[in-house]
């Protein structure tokens, strides 16, 4: 049996170095670790990249909510601003709402996914969503008041939601339009 050379360690102690057993069991260890370190760096990874999706999922969303809401309010102002009674047009799956301003009309425009709006029979149209899942305009009268109720469900990207996207708008006609 031949045994290792004998080596002194650095505070002068005799000890053998280690033999080729000593090696392969740290081979096999490094291996392992090897095994470990890609297993964990794989699931870290895979929770990058679902929180990177849920994160770009959440600025879309917020994106939508933000120009939904800049819609609405654009939308409250020209009917507040109208100097004639606005009327509603259901043709199909067209719906089409109808704001009169002086010798033009503002006209929104649903058809089935997006919404448009147009400021004049020559005017070209502008999509102003991209994502409309339903919209409805009501008309509603209350003690001689008329006022236009305006409700919006965006569409979502994912099956499973915890808040539906439903967005009301409500503007009164001015004092100048007749009912």
């Amino acid at each position: 049996m031949r045994l290792s050379p004998i080596i002194p360690d650095a505070n002068g102690v005799a000890r053998r170095s280690r033999g080729v057993h000593q090696r392969g069991v740290m081979l096999v260890e490094v291996i392992v670790y090897g095994a470990l370190f890609i297993v964990i760096a794989g699931f870290a990874g895979g929770a990058f990249y679902r929180a990177l999706d849920f994160s770009r999922s959440l600025r879309g969303n917020a994106q939508d909510i933000a120009q939904a809401l800049q819609t609405g309010e654009r939308w409250r102002a020209e009917v507040r601003s109208a100097t004639g009674p606005a009327r509603v047009v259901e043709e199909g799956p067209l719906r089409a709402f109808h704001i009169p301003k002086g010798e033009n009309e503002t006209v929104y425009l649903v058809d089935g996914r997006a919404l448009f709006r147009s400021l004049g029979t020559n005017s070209p149209w502008v999509k102003l969503l991209s994502n409309v899942q339903n919209a409805t305009f009501n008309r509603q009268e209350r003690e001689g008041v008329v006022s236009w109720r305006w409700e919006l469900e965006l569409a979502t990207k994912t099956k499973q939601v915890q808040v539906r996207p439903l967005f009301s708008f409500q503007a009164v006609a001015s004092a100048d339009a007749k009912p």
